[in-house]
C-alpha cells in the first residue's frame, strides 16, 4: 500500500501561513518507519494541523474543511484530537460551486465507475494508447522525474504513469475517491497522495518535473488560476501536459448539453445517472449503425466531413456501459467549460509556458504540451 512518506514533507508548505510543515502525530505507521498510515502533519510557525488518513495527506483550510471532509475523515480527525467544526463557515459563491463539484464526482467515481487495474488495460478511453493521445508526453519524459497528476481521483492517469517508472508520482484530488487510488497502483512507484483543492495546495513552487492535468481543467471554478497552480510547482524548464474540451467541434455540447444543464440539474444524481442511459443508446446506435459502417465504405475524405467523426470513431471501441457514464459525466458536470484554442495559448503564454505541441485531438479536445521558461 502507498503511505505518506517523512521525506515528502519537504514537498509541502502550510496552507494557512506558506511555512514548513512537521510530523506532529503519529498513530499508525506503515510498514517502514519514515511511512505514516494515520497521523497528523503540523504548521512549524502557525497552530494549523492536516490529518494524514490511510496514508492519504488531507488539506483543506479550517474554516471549509468541514464542508468536504466525509464522516469517516471527521471520526479519524477526532481520534487523533484534531478539532473539527461541526458545521462549516459560510462559503462562499465559489466555494459552493466547488462543493457541488467535489461531490458530483465522487459519486461517479465512488458509485458509478469503480474502476480496477483491468479497466486501464483496454484499448479505449482507459487504456495507455489513449492516454498518451490527450496526453503526448513520450515515456522517456516521465522516467526518473517527479511528477504530479492533478484532478486524478479516478486513478487513471495515475495508473498509466507509475508504469513508466518516474522517481515520485503526486496524485491530487479534492474528493475522497482518492483513497481508491493505492489498490489500482498497487505500489508501482514511490506516492504521495493529497486529497485538496488544486486552487489551495500545499505543495512548494519548484518541487516537480512534469505537471499533468488530463480531462479535468475544464470542470476547475478558476481555470485560470488551476493553470497557474500546474506551474507555479513546477522547476525551471519543467514540463506542463493538458487536455481540456475544445470550444471548436463541439456544437452538441456548446449549444445543446450545456443549455439543458439548467433543468437536468435538478435532477438528483441517481435519477439522472439513470437518464443517461437513453442518450448513451441512442448514441451507440448511432455509432455503430452509421459511423463505423460509413468508414468501411465511405471514401476518408468523406467520412471527415462527418460531424465529430473522428470523436464517434473513437467512442466506438466503448461499450454501451462506458458511453452511459460518459454522458452522465457530460450531463451532471457544475462546471463545464470549452476552450477555444487561442484561450489554450494565452494561458500557456500568461504563465511563461512555451508551447511546443497543441493538437485538437480527436476533434473534441485541446492537447497542450509546454516548458516553462527558466
Amino acid at each position: 500500500m502507498l503511505r505518506m512518506k517523512t521525506a515528502h514533507l519537504s514537498l509541502l508548505r502550510c496552507l494557512e501561513c506558506g511555512r514548513d510543515l512537521r510530523i506532529a502525530r503519529v498513530f499508525q505507521q506503515g510498514e517502514r518507519e519514515d511511512e505514516i498510515r494515520l497521523g497528523v502533519l503540523g504548521c512549524v510557525g502557525c497552530p494549523a494541523e492536516y490529518p494524514v488518513i490511510e496514508g492519504v495527506a488531507v488539506f483543506f483550510e479550517a474554516k471549509v474543511a468541514p464542508a468536504f471532509l466525509s464522516m469517516h475523515e471527521k471520526k479519524q480527525c477526532a481520534l487523533m484530537g484534531m478539532s473539527v467544526a461541526e458545521t462549516p463557515a459560510p462559503l462562499s459563491a465559489e466555494q459552493l460551486k466547488t462543493k457541488q463539484v467535489t461531490d458530483n464526482w465522487s459519486f461517479q467515481w465512488n458509485e458509478v465507475a469503480r474502476w480496477d487495474a483491468t479497466d486501464f488495460e483496454q484499448d479505449d478511453f482507459k487504456g495507455a494508447a489513449a492516454f498518451s493521445r490527450f496526453i503526448p508526453l513520450d515515456a522517456a519524459e516521465y522516467r526518473d522525474r517527479r511528477v504530479v497528476v492533478w484532478c486524478g481521483g479516478s486513478g487513471r492517469e495515475a495508473y498509466h504513469v507509475s508504469k513508466l517508472s518516474p522517481a515520485l508520482l503526486v496524485v491530487n484530488d479534492i474528493g475522497d475517491e482518492l483513497y481508491s487510488v493505492p489498490k489500482l497502483l498497487g505500489g508501482a512507484c514511490e506516492t504521495l497522495l493529497l486529497r485538496c483543492d488544486m486552487l489551495r495546495h500545499p505543495l512548494k513552487p519548484g518541487s516537480v518535473d512534469v505537471s499533468i492535468c488530463d480531462h479535468a481543467l475544464q470542470h476547475v471554478v478558476d481555470r485560470t488560476k488551476g493553470f497557474q497552480s500546474l506551474v507555479e510547482v513546477l522547476k525551471p524548464r519543467g514540463m506542463v501536459a493538458i487536455c481540456v474540451y475544445s470550444r471548436e467541434n463541439n456544437f452538441l455540447m456548446t449549444r445543446l448539453v450545456e443549455p439543458s444543464k439548467k433543468l437536468l440539474h435538478r435532477l438528483p444524481l441517481r435519477l439522472l445517472r439513470a437518464a443517461s442511459a437513453l442518450p448513451a443508446v441512442a448514441l451507440y446506435a448511432l455509432i455503430h449503425l452509421a459511423y463505423v459502417p460509413a468508414r468501411r465504405v465511405l471514401p476518408a475524405s468523406f467520412c471527415k466531413r462527418l460531424p465529430l467523426f473522428e470523436h464517434m470513431i473513437f467512442w466506438s471501441r466503448s461499450d454501451l456501459a462506458f458511453l452511459s457514464m460518459a454522458c452522465f459525466d457530460l450531463l451532471h458536470a457544475p462546471v463545464s467549460h470549452h476552450f477555444p484554442r487561442e484561450e489554450v495559448l494565452q494561458l500557456a503564454g500568461a504563465s511563461g509556458i512555451a508551447c511546443r505541441t497543441l493538437e485538437n485531438t480527436h476533434g473534441t479536445t485541446w492537447s497542450l504540451v509546454g516548458t516553462r521558461d527558466g
